[in-house]
This record gives structure tokens, sequence and C-alpha cells, in this order.
């Protein structure tokens, strides 16, 4: 189930109520865009209702920019998606056994060289009329922001790359990004 907000829903309680309707339903399987400040009532309800289940469900969020308001003046303080922030939201998924988080690869600070609409969509963002910032960002930059993600989540959690095709995310970019990063992670037990 895509959880995109909750517009259309008075409350925080019709929330809950209508996620309750989805497990009851069967649903288990949740993908949360965004860890912004109106997700945290989506991801309160889905554990929640977790709880009252035998069966095992799943939570993946998109997306983690690593950015925030300290960071990027633009963005309003509840829009705060730094691994602080995002690791203690995850820590209060406590019913919810399989966490996957979208380690984004641009950045929503509109102010940003690496900006970008939809992370999931522009994958490593070579097919956009920026692809050499982008490239450059994959090459040097985002393997160490992965790294420290591992470093900071607990290895439950897994991270999700937002590869999209060969166009927007050259398997070039993401072999070297494997043979760097992500094996060694592994080993690792991540």
């Amino acid at each position: 189930v895509n959880v995109f907000g909750f517009d259309g829903f008075s409350d925080e309680a019709s929330v809950k109520r209508a996620v309750r309707s989805l497990f009851k339903k069967g649903m288990r399987n949740f993908r949360v865009v965004n860890v912004g400040g109106w997700a945290n009532a989506v991801l309160t309800a889905i554990n929640e209702a977790a709880g009252m289940y035998p069966e095992p469900s799943s939570v993946k969020i998109t997306s983690l920019f690593f950015d925030s308001a300290s960071k990027c003046s633009s963005l309003p303080s509840w829009m705060d998606f730094s691994i602080s922030t995002t690791l203690s939201k995850l820590r209060q998924l406590t019913n919810v056994p399989r966490i996957l988080l979208q380690l984004d690869a641009c950045s929503i600070c509109q102010d940003a060289e690496l900006y970008c609409i939809n992370p999931t969509e522009q994958g490593f963002g070579q097919s956009e009329p920026k692809a050499d910032v982008f490239r450059n960002f994959i090459q040097q930059q985002y393997g160490p922001l992965i790294q420290e993600a591992h470093k900071a989540f607990p290895a439950t959690v897994e991270f999700v790359i937002p590869f999209q095709n060969e166009r927007a995310s050259p398997r070039v970019l993401l072999e070297e990004l494997i043979v760097r990063y992500i094996q060694p992670l592994r080993a690792e037990g991540r």
C-alpha cells in the first residue's frame, strides 16, 4: 500500500482507523513517502496495527535525503530528513520486523545543486540536465553517505538504492557503488 500523506483524513484517529482497516483486509506491506511531519502519524498507525496481528509486516520509507532545516534554510523544521531524526522515528516501529529505507541520490532542498522532485524516478540523475553534477555526487559523496547510514542504523534496516534504468542509473555507476561501498557493508552484516 502506498501512503502519500493523509489528505482527506480529518485527524490522526481517522488515519489509525484506515490503517487498521487495511490490516483487517490482509495488507501488511506499506510504502510511506517521506519521513516528514505528517508521516509520523502514519508510521505510528502502522506500528500500532502491526502489533495487533501475528503476520509480519514491512515498511519501506522513501525518502532519506540526508537534509534538514539546519543544512537547508528553505526547509521547514518538520521536514527533517537527517539520520538522527530518521533513526528516532524508526526506533518507534517496534512491531514492524522489516524496514526498508531508500537512500536518495539527490536533495529536497530547492537551493541545492542536487535538487530533484522525485528521487525514486530520477535514480542517479543521469538523464537530467545536470547529469555531471549527479555523477560526481554518486562517485564521490554518495558512498560515504551510505557508510554513514550503515553506522547509524541497525543491521535490520535494509537500504534501497534508487536505481531506475540504464539511462538514469547506468550500471557502471551502480557496479562501482557495489564494489567500493555495498559489498564491504554486506560483509559487515548489512
